[in-house]
């Protein structure tokens, strides 16, 4: 699959539902999950790190992933997550103000230069 390699990392119980979605998109391709039990992470206060590795296409953040992300995160209120590209980091935490518009709009930083 052609597209952008990104990175998500995150706690496991987030990560796992997060890759679920990926897997089943046909706009996205697994690579590997990974889990890290040292409790160091960037910017991160957790036991245990999980993280996916995946390639998306340029529709992956399009309707109606985002708003399936949003739910996932909606669900686990605290949760924080960091997306890496290969030019932009952004880190979303999901707090009862966060909102569908404002998760689309940190995602397709994702796809910029910068």
């Amino acid at each position: 699959m052609d597209g952008m390699r990104i990175r998500i990392q995150g706690g496991p119980e987030v990560i796992t539902e997060i890759s679920a979605l990926i897997e089943a998109s046909d706009q996205a391709q697994l690579i590997r999950v990974e889990q890290d039990d040292s409790g160091v992470g960037a910017d991160f206060i957790l036991e245990t790190i999980a993280a996916i590795v995946a390639i998306v296409s340029a529709l992956f953040f399009d309707k109606p992933i985002v708003p399936q992300l949003w739910e996932i995160l909606h669900r686990h209120q605290g949760t924080k997550l960091t997306f890496e590209s290969a030019t932009q980091t952004v880190t979303i935490e999901s707090t009862g103000k966060l909102t569908i518009e404002d998760l689309t709009k940190a995602l397709s930083a994702l796809d910029h230069d910068g």
